[in-house]
């Protein structure tokens, strides 16, 4: 993902600065959490895990396309709301 994020900065002509990155890590965070904060990976279960992974590869394709930020935003939002409606089916996150 931080190759991807680079790439997208640098094709609009920005040189990717820390913050970018930080930026990001709390953007899939709050997608999954609703708090816009950092957390360590170290702290989260098996199952929050495979929705950062999932989260992260959505994010990384959409970077892909050229997506704006605040489109990401909403677009992993809704994201993790139809993975959270599968789980709660009973069906498997994909």
């Amino acid at each position: 993902m931080c190759d991807a994020l680079a790439l997208h900065h640098e094709a609009r002509g920005k040189t990717p600065q820390r913050h970018h990155f930080i930026n990001e890590a709390r953007l899939i965070n709050e997608t999954i959490t609703g708090a816009f904060a950092g957390r360590s990976r170290e702290q989260l279960s098996a199952a929050e895990l495979e929705l950062v992974t999932l989260v992260e590869l959505r994010d990384t394709a959409l970077m892909g396309t050229g997506m704006p930020y605040a489109e990401r935003k909403a677009n992993l939002l809704q994201y993790m709301q139809a993975l959270q409606g599968k789980r709660l089916a009973g069906g498997r996150a994909a």
